[in-house]
This record gives structure tokens, sequence and C-alpha cells, in this order.
């Protein structure tokens, strides 16, 4: 038993809890006597404030609601079909049976998804459309809500209810339409039922100050009560017996008033200072006893701070030992952590030297595709010094392909990227001799666009694949560029053998594979221009690919957006 309350004692929960049992225990034997009067004004001032409150709470909930009501009524004037038959109506314009399946549906869609909704009116300029009476819109809406509605301008206007329905009173919200799509042109108006439920919920919600009277006043001044009558509205004696707590809504409008007899606020005076002084008294033996608790164990976790410091770059463990079991536990798991964190810089450190490693050896790389221009320079002079001027054309046309590649802007124009597009054909033309011949319909304003590098080529490319490469029969290459809009059309034409049905499968396949540029098979040279023109472009940018096996033709066509130099 000893030993158990040691181990009580030694822990952060039994010695809280001990010193919290020496507070009560204090605190209940200096509790002999107390102050009795002098604490009724600050009872009624405190109650005056809960009253208060309580008032405001109410109204935000009610504000809250008619709030989320308001979204559901506004994305219902919003939407586009609504709009349309505003407008189509207002203009003269035959009311169909498909506009009022469209009008219902909407409606019906928006009551579902408000829980206090219970019916919702349409209204032109002039009269009712939705239920469809034709009422003439002076005779269903009064003139008085008509005018706020104007006034507010898109704004909803919360009333009370003319009428009085059976389950209790009700609340009607009266909405001018702008015509958001038509210039906010006046659409008409719309009307909102709401369920009973709303103002008893705020009534039972005031249940709990007991017995007072609840009066709502609308933002028009119609006020409905709720609670006990008021015995006597004479001034005099209204303010000798009655306690007035009211709030006013900037949203809405409303004023919420609460008349509360002054003797529910004073009957239990004399019980409520008793325990004010009861717990001043607890709370400064409490603050005393605070501190000392605070003291125990704040102490071990300073001497944790200061062990907490960084010395040649790691952290210190400590290794003091304390009687509370939980800071020694703590201290444990945090000596576990220095340990575990201090091997991580190591590897991060030893990640870092690799990584310096490996940008030295790319940038060393790069150096060697510059010998190799070099290196076909020279046997480019040497081809032309023995009149060789063939194979020296081909030379030079690899060495500007080489060039243009190791070019460090990622953008140049359509002219020059057709350049590079010309180099690589001569090449091609070398090994495929008369069987390749090519053409460039290219209209004189799209020249000077600027693309990303290497964005034709994949094209001419892929027809050297499927087109040249497949048959022995000569293949006539066409490239168009023209302008559209904000950007251009590419498109490339060859009449080879086609692309077979099961390899176009696998690339319109390719196309929707999620990897990034570069992870795509690279059989499929197409996939990987496809994400490179949803990233540079605008997703309106597409790439199609046309192939018709038994007519000799393929064309592959890019759209994009380009940005003029």
């Amino acid at each position: 038993m000893k030993q158990k309350l040691k181990l009580l004692g030694n822990t952060t929960s039994g010695q809280i809890f001990i010193s919290s049992m020496l507070v009560m225990v204090i605190a209940f034997l200096c509790i002999g006597g107390y102050l009795y009067k002098n604490m009724s004004g600050y009872i009624l001032q405190q109650s005056s404030k809960y009253i208060e409150t309580t008032v405001k709470q109410a109204q935000e909930r009610f504000n809250s609601s008619l709030t989320e009501m308001d979204s559901g009524i506004q994305r219902f004037c919003n939407d586009l079909a609504v709009q349309t038959i505003l407008n189509d109506y207002n203009h003269n314009a035959s009311f169909s049976s498909e506009n009022f399946s469209t009008l219902r549906l909407k409606t019906m869609n928006t009551i579902n998804y408000a829980d206090n909704l219970e019916s919702i009116e349409l209204y032109s300029k002039k009269a009712q459309i939705y239920p469809y009476t034709k009422e003439p819109l002076t005779t269903a809406i009064p003139e008085s809500a008509l005018a706020m509605a104007d006034e507010y301008n898109g704004k909803a206007v919360w009333l009370l209810s003319d009428s009085e329905s059976e389950d209790g009173h009700t609340i009607m919200a009266v909405k001018r339409i702008l015509l958001a799509d038509y210039a906010f042109e006046h659409g008409g108006y719309v009307v909102v039922h709401l369920k009973p439920d709303l103002m008893d919920s705020i009534a039972q919600d005031l249940n709990a100050l007991g017995d007072c009277t609840l009066e709502l006043t609308d933002c028009a001044g119609t006020r409905v009560s709720y609670g006990k009558t008021l015995k006597d509205m004479n001034p005099d004696s209204f303010d000798r017996n009655y306690q007035l707590a009211d709030s006013t809504s900037p949203y809405s409008g409303w004023t919420f008033s609460i008349y509360i007899p002054k003797e529910l606020t004073s009957n239990d005076i004399s019980w409520m200072s008793g325990i004010v002084i009861c717990g001043f008294l607890i709370g400064t033996v409490y603050l005393i006893c605070s501190l000392f608790i605070a003291r125990m164990i704040s102490k071990p976790l300073s001497d944790m701070r200061k062990s907490m410091v960084i010395a040649d770059g790691k952290l210190q463990a400590n290794d003091r030992h304390y009687s509370n079991s939980d800071i020694n536990e703590l201290n444990i798991h945090y000596n576990a952590l220095v340990e575990k964190n201090n091997r991580l810089i190591e590897q991060v450190f030893e990640k870092e030297l690799l990584r310096t490693k490996a940008e030295i050896t790319a940038l060393q790389s790069q150096v060697n595709p510059h010998f190799i221009i070099n290196a076909l320079e020279s046997v480019y002079w040497s081809l032309i010094q023995k009149n060789d001027m063939d194979n020296a054309g081909i030379l030079m046309a690899m060495a500007k392909l080489f060039q243009y590649i190791l070019k460090e802007s990622d953008r140049i124009t359509i002219e020059q990227e057709l350049t590079f597009v010309e180099q690589y054909l001569q090449v091609e033309k070398f090994r495929f001799g008369n069987r390749l011949t090519w053409e460039y319909q290219v209209e004189p304003e799209v020249r000077s666009m600027q693309i990303p590098k290497l964005l034709i080529h994949p094209l001419v490319e892929n027809s050297m694949k499927y087109a040249v490469e497949t048959t022995s029969s000569p293949v006539h290459i066409v490239v168009c560029i023209a302008e559209s809009g904000d950007g251009c059309v590419i498109s490339v034409t060859d009449n080879g053998p086609g692309i077979d049905r099961a390899t176009m499968e696998r690339i319109q396949e390719s196309f929707k594979n999620t990897n990034p540029v570069g992870s795509v098979s690279k059989s499929y040279g197409l996939a990987n221009l496809y994400k490179r023109i949803k990233l540079y472009f605008e997703k309106s940018s597409e790439l199609t690919i046309e192939s018709e096996p038994e007519n000799h033709r393929t064309t592959v066509t890019m759209r994009i957006h380009t940005i003029n130099s």
C-alpha cells in the first residue's frame, strides 16, 4: 500500500490529484461564513448579460438558417434554365409544358436540399408562372413586399406571412431576380415560404429562460409573440415588473425582444452570492497551489530544454534521471529521438554529397556533345577538300541538328523549328533517296509565332516511322501550318500505308497514361508530345490522328495556343 501511494505521488496525474484534494479541503475548511449583501446588483447584471447573450445566440442561429436558405434560393435564381425561362417569358415567349417541368424539377431540388423550405413560387414581371396560375403580380404579392424587394434589388426580404398556418407562424421571403446572363436585367420575383418549425425552434430555445415573453418583429414592422401574455404595458409599471433584452439583425432586419419578469432574476440571489464567494476563495487557494504544481512540472522540463542544444551539428541527449516517472519517460523518448535525428542528419549529409557529385558529373557530360559537333565540322571540311559534297552536306546537317538540340532556349519560332525539320529531312533523304519527298504549306503570319522546341519534329518523325520505313513505294510528306484564332493548326500528312488499328489503339491508350512526360514508352513519341502540349498550352489544345490505310493517307493534327513574337 505504501509503495502504491509512493508511485502515485511520483506521477504527474498523482501529484495534480493530491494537490487538488488539498486545495478542496483547505477551501471547504475556510468557508465558515461569507457576505450576503451587495451581490444583488452583480447578479442582476450577470443575469442581464446572460439574457442578452441568449437573445443574440438565438438570433444568430435564426440568421444562420436564413443565410443557408438564402444560398439555396440564390442558386435557384442563378440557374441558367430558370433565367432563360424568365427572360423568354418577359419577352412574350410562350410558356410550354417543358418549361413547367424544368421549373418543377429545379424547385423540388432546391426544397429537398433545404430543411426548412416549404414551397417556392416564381413570378415574372407581371404574373405568376410557377405554379402556373397566371395570377397578376400585384394580386399575389403585397405591394409593400414588392416595394421592399425592389429597394433591396436582389437581396432577400424576410417577412412574417400574413396568414398563420395550423402549426404556427410562418416566414416568407421575397427576392427580386436579376438575370446575370442577360446584363443583370430585372427578370421577376421569387417568393419562398418556410415551414413553421423554424419559428417554433427559436421559441423552444428561449423556454430555458423561464416564464418570459418572446416578441419577433420583421423588417416591415409586423410582430408576433410567444410565451406568456404581458400583464401590464403601462410604462410606469412596466419598468418595475419586466426586464427587456432585444437585438436587431443587420442582415435580416428582424428584432428579437424578450420580456422577463424581474422576480425570476432575483429569486436565487442569496444562493448565487454564496457560490461566488466560495468560488473566489477556492480560486485564490487554487492559484497558490497551481504555482506550486507548475514549479514541480516546469523544473524537469526546464532541465530538458537546457539540454536541447546543438553542438558540432548534432543534438545532445539529456542523461538526467527524475523522480517523476512521466517526465522521466518523456526524457527517455527524447533521447531516442535525438539519436534517431542525429542518424538522419548523417544520412542527409551523405545524400547531399552524392547529389553534388551527380550534378558535377551531369555538368561534365554536357560538354561531350560539343566535342561531337566540333568533330563533325572537322570531318565536314575534310570531305569538302576531297570534293565529296553529298557526304559533307549530310554531316553539316547533322551538326546543325546537334546545335539546335543543345540550345538553352526552350521557346523558338515556327520558322526556326521548320529549319530544324528541313535539316532532319535532308539527313533522312540521304538514306531513302528519291523515295522521300516533302513540301511546306505555311502561312506567312505564323512563321514568327513562338512554340516550344521540338514540337513539329515528332509529327514528321511519326510519318517517317509509319510511312517511309514500312514501304518501298515513294512517300510524299506535306507540312501544313495555318493561323487559327489566338493560335495555329499544325498538320503533317503522308501517303504511306497508314497505321493499323491495333497500333492506333495503343497510341490512343498512351494518351490517357497519367505518367509524367518522359516516362511513357519510347515507342510512342506522340504520347510525350500530347502531354507536352497539355502542359505548355491550355486544355483546349489537342492532338488528333486520322489514318486511312485503304486510301494511303495519314494525317496528324495539332491545335495549340501560341504567343506571337
